[in-house]
């Protein structure tokens, strides 16, 4: 049987502010991020991955995530 994959892609950027808190979310979708500007921690599962202007993340979205911004920048992504 073959596999369904859901792409969805979205041109809009995300602003992650300073001190800004969620909890870590599920979504139906492979995600890409690339971080246009600042630094932000992105938590998946359990593991952090440091990112600064210019790196990218690519994951599955059924795994739980959320950035972190520790720096007292906005972060362009």
């Amino acid at each position: 049987m073959p596999h369904k994959y859901r792409f969805y892609a979205s041109t809009a950027s995300s602003d992650v502010h300073w001190g800004w808190i969620s909890p870590q979310v599920i979504t139906d979708a492979f995600e890409y991020k690339y971080i246009i500007s600042g630094e932000v921690s992105y938590m998946i599962g359990n593991e952090t991955y440091n990112l600064s202007e210019g790196d990218s993340l690519f994951f599955d979205g059924r795994l739980k995530h959320v950035p972190i911004n520790k720096c007292k920048n906005l972060v362009k992504c």
